[in-house]
């Protein structure tokens, strides 16, 4: 590949990042420098955080720091594009089981292709020992297409069928420790490895 060649492949990527389909190594991610405790999630308090796109966004996966004060715990998740009463089943993005055990990050849901708008991840617990793991300190670093809303905690007003509904509360807590990732696009590989060979062969 040429010099000129390697130009035009890089000109390619500028267009189709301007189409609106983004590709990065993060769309959000958790800066902490301390654990400071977690908000509960189980069968009586519910936990909710929200986050916001300007583009879309392809092949995303969202992850949680979850932990269990008591052995191993089994809950569930939602992405959902609301909460609150009126939310049913067509504002529902994904759902998939949450893991309460050990600590650190857990995978919610992966796959996911994500276009603008407000997305709310929500997790609940079959039990009593579940939580999500905050700090009073954490910040988030965001790609220039997200932003991080507000936490929200549901401790009354529990919908037990369906826990997007449910009445959500801000939190003053802390942040929630989790990450929203895309996995490199097919178009962004094939684009690194032509780079690479342009410069094996100058």
């Amino acid at each position: 590949m040429t010099t000129s060649h390697a130009h035009a492949l890089i000109a390619a990527l500028a267009t189709a990042g301007a189409s609106g389909v983004c590709s990065a190594q993060f769309i959000i991610d958790t800066n902490v420098t301390g654990i400071t405790g977690g908000s509960s999630v189980t069968n009586t308090q519910y936990n909710a955080i929200n986050f916001s796109l300007t583009s879309s966004f392809s092949n995303v996966a969202v992850e949680a720091a979850l932990y269990t004060v008591n052995g191993a715990g089994n809950g569930f998740a939602y992405l959902t594009t609301q909460v609150g009463p009126g939310t049913n089943a067509s504002h529902v993005v994904a759902t998939g089981p949450a893991v309460f055990v050990g600590g650190g990050y857990k995978t919610l849901f992966s796959g996911l292709d994500l276009g603008p708008g407000s997305y709310w991840i929500v997790l609940g617990s079959t039990g009593p020992d579940g939580a999500i793991q905050l700090s009073s300190t954490a910040t988030y670093t965001t790609h220039p297409n997200a932003s991080v809303g507000g936490m929200y905690f549901s401790a009354s007003g529990i919908d037990a069928g369906f826990a997007p509904a449910s009445t959500f509360t801000a939190s003053g807590l802390g942040n929630r420790l989790f990450r929203v990732t895309p996995a490199p696009s097919a178009a962004g590989l094939l684009a690194i490895a032509g780079l690479a060979a342009a410069r094996r062969r100058r």
